[in-house]
């Protein structure tokens, strides 16, 4: 993945079947609501986050997770409704959205992130620590 962040979608989800080629992982197995939380989480504004923080460098910009730094990262638990994760993503999947770095300050990116955190059962005060560790808010 370029860290550089031109990409404006790091996981996609598809109804159809679909192929890829290399640099992409195919999930397969799995009901069609774990997929989008999967989907969800890996464009999370957190998910990002550790990805730069843990990614493996294979150059000066491009970064990857190995399949066992995968398994390393917090989950999305399977006790909690899902249900707002899943209505955040469907609204990001509604349209074209802009670079990254242009989303951040935009609500739909801030619902994703606060859902996810709450579906990973992380503390209603540390979900805003997390997303605003500098405490500036939320422009």
């Amino acid at each position: 993945m370029d860290l550089r962040f031109r990409n404006r979608v790091f996981a996609n989800y598809s109804e159809e079947p679909i192929s890829a080629s290399k640099n992409f992982y195919l999930i397969k197995g799995i009901d069609r609501e774990e997929a989008k939380l999967i989907v969800a989480w890996l464009n999370s504004t957190p998910f990002l986050d550790l990805l730069h923080l843990m990614g493996r460098r294979i150059s000066d910009t491009w970064t990857r997770l190995l399949e066992n730094d995968y398994l390393e990262l917090p989950m999305i638990s399977m006790s909690v409704d899902h249900g707002p994760v899943l209505k955040a993503l469907s609204s990001l999947m509604e349209g074209d959205l802009p670079p990254i770095w242009d989303q951040l300050d935009e609500d739909y990116r801030r619902e994703l992130d606060l859902s996810l955190l709450s579906a990973m059962e992380i503390k209603k005060g540390t979900r805003q620590d997390v997303l605003d560790p500098q405490g500036v808010g939320w422009q």
